[in-house]
Order: C-alpha cells, then structure tokens, then sequence
C-alpha cells in the first residue's frame, strides 16, 4: 500500500486530475455527453501510456522527434482553426496593455482589459521575459517552446524519464488549453523551476555562490508571487539543515533582489506605484490573505519536517497544487459549480504546480528521483 502512495504516483495522479478538470471544465461547454466521454478517452490514454511505461519500454529519440515534429504542426493547425480573438483568456491583452502603456510613457500598470477589467497583474521580470514574444506578435511560441525545451532538458538529464513525461504532454488537455490560449503560467513555472533545482547543491554554495542564486532568485521572483511557496519551503528546511547566518544572508538578498525589480516602476511617480503595484494586484487576485497565511503556516510546518531537497520539492508541489485548489473550492463554495463552469474560476492556476510534478515522474536514483515511501 505504500509503495502505491510514492510521489511519483501521487504526481502522476494529480497530473491526469488536473487534466481531468480541463476536460470537465471546457467540453461541457458543449454538452455533458461530451464531457463525459473526452473524460473517459483522456483517462484511457493515460492508463495506457502509464501501462507501456511500466513495462520498460520507451519510445526512441527518432519517434520522440517525429511525433514532436507532427505535434508542433497539429497545434499550429489548431491555432488557426481558434483565433485569439475567440479566446475569453486575458494573459495576451495583459501584456499588450502592459507594453503599449509602457511605450507611450505611462504607468504600465493603470489600463485596464477590456474583456474583464483587469489591470496587467504579473511582476515586471514577467512582461520582461514576454518583451520578444510582444514584438513579433506570436504569443503561442511561448507555451510552445517551453514544453518542447522541459523535454529537451529532460533528455539531458534524465533520458529515462523523457518518453513518459512527452507522451503525457502530447495527450494532455490542460496544455492544449495552455497552447490555443496563449498562456503563460507553464512558462513561468518551468524558469522558476530551473533555478529552483539549482538549490539542490546549496550546502555546498560558496558565500559568493550563495549571494547570487540570491540574486537570480529574486529576480524569477518576479514573475508570480504564488513562487514564494516554495521558496519559503526551502528557506525553513535550509535553516534546518545549514548555517543560519548564511541562509539569512541569502534571504535578505533574494528578497532585496526582488525589491529592486521593481524601483524601475518609481520613473512613473511614487504616487501612481503605492496606488497599483503588481504585489498589492496578485495579493488580491488569488485567495484572501488570512487564507494565505493558514497555507504559508502549513507550509512552515511541513517543510521542517522535510529531510532531503527531494522532499522539499515534492512538498512545494503539493502546496502549490493545495493552494491552486483551495481558490477553486472557494469560488464554487460563494457561486456555484455551473457559474464556476461556465464564467469566472481560473482553473489554469493549477498549473503552476506541473513542472514540480514532473520531477517525480520516474522511479530511477537520480536527484529527482521518487522518494521511497
């Protein structure tokens, strides 16, 4: 019974879950029959390629390559056959509105959406990243490009691991949605997820190398401030495990580093800042702040009881999945699960928690190996 609850079970489980929701969620727009059975289909195809993988077998760089080539070519079939314009997702007009602001001189975070009235909410490192996507018009790479690069990286470091984790991509409802919608919340976790395996040497960092995984900390920071979770993760099972002072040290630096991100917005006046700032938008766009620090508290608790970066990760996961979650729930709970449905309740929140959970897709002794149960 153990053994069945390992991480990569339970990240495989909450994988096909939030798949799961994003057939529920967009096929019964159509019809309930529909739902049901790209439902069904979704979770055939996922026993099935969980089936193959268990069996050793694994696809060849040749196919992975072929596939991945007529899977880049499908979505951008899919692409035309649903323009953007047909889309009631904001992330594009976010950062147009940022952009065209910011161009013409003014505060880039007053304009507001014109589908839900929604000022541009993300850190500024976020625009700043989607800055060469804005210029050549072709927000659809950004999805694109980091689900072919996570395989790729994959491949790099763990071969083993990249026919299941593509296969499970490729079949995947939530980042079609991710893809037809131009969104990048995929993106954004798969950077912050780079720089956050990188602590995985930090017993070992130099006061020097310290200092700047710091700095480039604070910067992936800001993106999305949902990334504090596992970053205040680490920073308990750090002090648990190191030299106090010199996680200290790093704290303050990254939360510095965050601090500067966002002196560049003081051009703009003092007043326009302390009136709309990307961290007083996101603080209020999520889930309330009591609500918050029931999570962080949680939080705090079960990363002390972590043991290894492993465990830490896995944890960071889960919370991210929790807290993505919690807001769900609390939508439905003050409307209803039909309103949830068909109008607001930002399901895709849930996917800042995926590329933590494709660290424990495989069940061989590397560093993002399965924890024993």
């Amino acid at each position: 019974m153990l053994k069945l609850f390992n991480t990569r079970n339970i990240s495989l489980l909450i994988f096909i879950f939030i798949n799961i929701a994003f057939c529920i969620r967009y096929a019964i727009r159509v019809s309930y029959s529909l739902a049901i059975v790209a439902t069904l289909i979704y979770i055939l195809i996922s026993c099935g390629i969980i089936i193959i993988y268990s069996t050793k077998k694994s696809l060849s760089l040749k196919w992975i390559f072929s596939l991945g080539t007529l899977w880049i070519s499908g979505c951008i079939v899919l692409l035309h056959l649903i323009p953007l314009e047909t889309i009631r997702v904001d992330r594009v007009e976010m950062i147009e509105l940022f952009w065209n602001a910011a161009s013409e001189g003014e505060y880039p975070y007053n304009p507001r959406g014109s589908f839900n009235g929604n000022h541009p909410g993300p850190m500024p490192i976020y625009f700043i990243l989607c800055y060469p996507f804005y210029l050549i018009k072709q927000y659809a790479l950004i999805p694109i490009l980091s689900l072919v690069g996570w395989v790729y990286y994959t491949y790099r470091t763990n071969k083993d691991n990249t026919s299941l984790l593509f296969l499970l991509i490729i079949t995947s409802p939530a980042c079609y949605w991710e893809i037809v919608c131009r969104s990048t919340i995929i993106f954004n976790a798969l950077i912050f997820i780079l720089w956050y395996r990188y602590l995985m040497n930090f017993n070992s960092f130099s006061t020097k190398s310290s200092i700047i995984s710091a700095i480039i900390g604070g910067i992936v920071l800001s993106t999305r401030s949902i990334f504090a979770i596992p970053i205040i993760a680490f920073g308990i099972y750090a002090i648990k495990n190191n030299n106090i002072s010199k996680v200290l040290i790093w704290g303050v630096t990254l939360f510095l580093s965050f601090i500067a991100t966002h002196l560049p917005l003081l051009f703009y006046g003092i007043d326009n800042v302390m009136n709309l700032n990307p961290i007083w938008l996101q603080s209020n766009f999520f889930i309330p702040t009591e609500y918050m620090i029931i999570c962080v508290l949680l939080l705090m608790v079960a990363a002390f009881f972590c043991n290894s970066f492993k465990q830490i990760s896995f944890v960071s996961g889960i919370f991210l999945f929790g807290i993505s979650l919690a807001y769900i729930i609390r939508y439905i709970c003050y409307t209803s699960i039909s309103h949830s449905i068909t109008h607001g309740c930002d399901i895709s929140y849930l996917l800042f928690s995926v590329p933590f959970l494709f660290l424990f897709l495989n069940n061989h002794n590397t560093p993002c190996s399965t924890i024993k149960s």
